[in-house]
């Protein structure tokens, strides 16, 4: 006498399994375009800092120059950085600038806010980028 089971079915059994493949892909996804966004978010910021550093640090003094004395005009310098850093910031940073005879200094403040991350409490990544650049002779 053989001993058999009784037939099952099992249509449809790999669709929970497909679901949860699906869900974790998603998933996936979504955390990587917010990594990339949020990637691009500092690296806006950083290159305001840069080029607003940079372009503040390019303000001499005209009158101390002439006499070898390298120094900044910190009113032109201060204007010229929250000039550029603004125009080359996203719409709503936040541009600092500390201006000394001898350096400019740029923060830069930024938040990203996420589409998707929301769903597991995140309200907001605040990005902040500080840069300082000085004169030389050159």
């Amino acid at each position: 006498m053989a001993f058999t089971l009784p037939a099952r079915r099992e249509d449809g059994s790999l669709l929970p399994l497909f679901g949860a493949l699906l869900f974790t892909s998603f998933v996936m996804v979504t955390l990587v375009v917010e990594l990339t966004l949020l990637g691009f978010a500092y690296r806006s910021a950083a290159s305001a800092a840069d080029a607003a550093a940079e372009a503040g640090a390019a303000m001499l003094a005209e009158d101390r120059a002439y006499a070898d004395d390298v120094a900044l005009d910190v009113l032109r310098a201060r204007d010229e950085s929250i000039a550029v850093g603004t125009a080359l910031a996203r719409s709503g940073a936040v541009v600092e600038v500390d201006a000394t005879p001898l350096q400019v200094c740029v923060t830069v403040r930024d938040r990203q806010l996420p589409a998707t991350l929301s769903v597991l409490g995140v309200s907001g990544i605040d990005i902040t980028v500080n840069t300082c650049a000085e004169p030389r002779v050159g």
